[in-house]
């Protein structure tokens, strides 16, 4: 069975959140998963402190 995780994020210094690409590999061969769909949070254009 393959296991597909639909919600992974790198990045995200800015907004107090970090996930590097060895912590992404890291959990994929720690669960098993076989597919990822992945976001890089820097990337993202909402503005956090909702001003």
């Amino acid at each position: 069975m393959k296991i597909i995780d639909s919600h992974v994020h790198i990045g995200g210094e800015q907004l107090g959140f970090h996930m590097s690409e060895d912590m992404v590999i890291e959990m994929i061969r720690k669960y098993g998963v076989s597919y990822v769909i992945l976001s890089n949070c820097d990337c993202a254009e909402l503005d956090h402190s909702q001003k």
